[in-house]
């Protein structure tokens, strides 16, 4: 891991993502966005962020996980957006 570099909090930061990955719901919400919308930017801003650093955000514990991502999704890491 030769990209990863620490902040001063012990946070990894600089590892690029491959890609970025949502379920088809989202993909469909997303995509039937007008480009201009106010929305869409702050979407496809986050998304720009997530592809320069996967570990952007903060993660969460998996006891706080909701039970439901868990069973529909197989969500094994959650991370939340921090501003």
């Amino acid at each position: 891991m030769d990209d990863v570099s620490w902040n001063e909090f012990g946070e990894i930061v600089g590892k690029r993502s491959l890609c970025v990955k949502a379920v088809q719901n989202v993909v469909d919400v997303i995509s039937s966005l007008e480009k201009d919308l106010c929305i869409r930017r702050i979407v496809d801003k986050g998304l720009d962020v997530l592809k320069e650093n996967i570990f952007a955000g903060g993660k969460i514990e998996k006891k706080k996980f909701p039970k439901y991502y868990v069973k529909k999704y197989g969500v094994n890491n959650l991370y939340k957006c921090i501003s």
